[in-house]
C-alpha cells in the first residue's frame, strides 16, 4: 500500500476543506493519505448543523471570523493558529480508525503524554478533551478527520460557540460542551511543527515511509463545483437545516413581533405584527420576505422599499443588526 502525506500552506478555512475533498475524490485504492492543516480564526460548523443555533453570528462577523460548513458530522469548532487539524483518507477496504487514531496517540507519547479514545469522537487526557473528531464518505472512500487543540484562544472559542439570545425552535445537531484541555499546558516543549513531525513519524511507521510529501497552497486547489462550494454563502449558510426565529422589540412607536420560519437559508413563510398605529404595510413587507435569503443585503433594501417612516426604519434595521440573525 502506497502512503502519502501532503501539508497545507493555507490557514484558509475554505481552501483547506476543498483541499480535503480534492485529496479525497483523487485517493486511489491503495492509497492512505495523511493531510496536515490549521485555520485561522476560523468557526467550522458540521454538516447538519444550524449556525443560528450554535455561533453567535453578530460577533463572527464583527470579528472578521471565517464560517464555513465541513461535509461531516458532529458538533461546532473554533480554530485558530493553536489547532492543528489532521484528516486520514483511504479505501473502504483499506480504512481502519483504530490504526488512525492509534497514530495520533502514538506522536502524543513522543512528548510523554499518554491519551485515550472516548466514545466515538473524542481524545482524552486527564478526562479533559484536546481532540474531537468527525466522519464522511465519499463513494467508498473514508474520510477521517480531528483538531488537536495546543494553544487554543478558550476565550474566543467561549465567545463564538453559543446560542443567540433568539427564541428559536430549530431542527439540527446542537454541539456538545466538554471540558478541554491545551496540550501545551501539559507538554510545554512542543510545537505546530514538532507535533506534525511526531505524527508524520507515527504514520510511517505503522503504514511505511510516505511515497510522497507535498506542500498544497491555493494554488493547488483544482476549481470544481465541490471545491468551490466551500466559498460559496450557499454552502455554509444556506444548507442550514428548517429552523424557525421569533423575534420581538417595543419601540416608541408600538410592539412588533416577527416570525420567521426557515428552510436552506430561504425565508419561506413570515409574519409581521404589531400594535403601532402608524400607517404601514407591515403584511406587505411580510409577504415581500418570503423566498427571500436571510441576508442582510437583501432584507435591509426590502424594509426600505416597503415602509416609509424613516425613523421606524431605522429603528427595525438597527434592531436586526443587534440580533445577529443574518446569514
Amino acid at each position: 500500500m502506497r502512503t502519502k502525506v501532503y501539508i497545507s500552506d493555507s490557514h484558509d478555512p475554505r481552501v483547506n476543506l476543498a483541499l480535503e475533498e480534492m485529496l479525497t475524490r483523487s485517493c486511489q485504492e491503495d492509497e492512505y493519505i495523511l493531510y496536515l492543516w490549521q485555520n485561522d480564526h476560523t468557526i467550522v460548523v458540521g454538516r447538519n448543523q444550524n449556525p443560528h443555533r450554535e455561533v453567535d453570528l453578530k460577533k463572527v462577523e464583527e470579528d472578521g471570523v471565517t464560517l464555513v460548513r465541513r461535509p461531516s458530522g458532529g458538533g461546532a469548532v473554533f480554530h485558530d493558529l493553536g489547532n492543528l487539524n489532521f484528516t486520514f483518507i483511504a479505501h473502504e477496504r483499506h480504512y481502519d480508525q483504530d490504526l488512525n487514531f492509534g497514530i495520533i496517540l502514538d506522536a502524543l507519547r513522543a512528548f510523554g503524554l499518554e491519551g485515550k479514545f472516548s466514545g466515538r469522537n473524542d481524545l482524552l487526557i486527564e478526562e479533559k478533551k484536546f481532540s474531537g473528531n468527525a466522519y464522511s464518505m465519499h463513494r467508498g472512500i473514508r474520510v477521517h478527520h480531528g483538531t488537536l487543540m495546543l494553544d487554543v484562544d478558550l476565550t474566543k472559542m467561549a465567545d463564538y460557540l453559543k446560542v443567540n439570545p433568539l427564541k428559536m425552535q430549530a431542527k439540527g445537531i446542537s454541539s456538545v460542551r466538554s471540558r478541554v484541555v491545551n496540550l501545551y499546558d501539559l507538554a510545554p516543549e512542543m510545537t505546530v511543527d514538532s507535533l506534525m513531525e511526531a505524527i508524520i513519524d507515527s504514520f510511517e511507521k505503522k503504514l511505511g515511509r510516505a511515497d510522497v510529501l507535498v506542500r498544497l497552497d491555493k494554488k493547488d486547489l483544482v476549481s470544481e463545483d465541490y471545491t468551490d462550494k466551500y466559498f460559496t454563502w450557499q454552502w455554509n449558510l444556506g444548507e442550514t437545516p428548517r429552523f424557525s426565529l421569533e423575534l420581538e422589540e417595543k419601540f416608541d412607536w408600538g410592539l412588533i413581533s416577527i416570525f420567521l420560519d426557515l428552510n436552506k437559508g430561504i425565508i419561506r413563510k413570515a409574519g409581521i405584527y404589531t400594535d403601532s398605529l402608524m400607517d404601514e404595510d407591515f403584511s406587505g413587507l411580510a409577504e415581500a420576505l418570503e423566498g427571500m435569503s436571510l441576508r442582510r443585503e437583501e432584507v435591509e433594501p426590502l424594509i426600505r422599499e416597503k415602509l416609509k417612516d424613516s425613523g421606524l426604519v431605522e429603528d427595525l434595521i438597527t434592531w436586526l443588526n443587534t440580533k445577529g440573525i443574518y446569514s
